[in-house]
């Protein structure tokens, strides 16, 4: 598979979503690091030149939110050809909007994440 060892930087504060990404994207065959919010998601691209293949970005988070970290992404030379998905349990239109008015190359609900995975259990297990 041609995605396999390729990096994917996790940005999200909650710990329980964090693990259960980790551990869906690592079993595919990705590279994961993450950072539990924008400010330190930021720290850690430009301290460490840290330049991952896409960034999972939520956007509800303590310090610095999505859309601010997002912002500070594009503001980068070094960073903003990296590709960013939101990440979120709001599926207003408006995050929508101002997601890709950022610059985000994609929106991802959260519940479509679980549902995925519920879909792929009952169809291993005959559900």
């Amino acid at each position: 598979m041609l995605l396999m060892g390729k990096t994917i930087f996790l940005v999200e504060d909650d710990k329980n979503f964090q693990r259960f990404i980790v551990s869906i994207l690592s079993h595919s065959g990705f590279l994961v690091e993450t950072a539990s919010n924008g400010r330190l998601a930021l720290e850690v691209l430009r301290a460490q030149r840290f330049h991952p293949d896409l960034i999972l970005c939520d956007i509800n988070m303590p310090e610095m939110n999505g859309y601010e970290t997002l912002r500070h992404i594009r503001a980068d030379a070094q960073l903003a050809n990296i590709p960013v998905i939101m990440l979120t349990s709001n599926g207003d239109s408006e995050d929508r909007a101002m997601a890709r008015q950022l610059g985000a190359n994609g929106y991802v609900l959260k519940r479509l994440v679980f549902s995925t995975l519920i879909s792929e259990i009952s169809g291993y297990l005959g559900a």
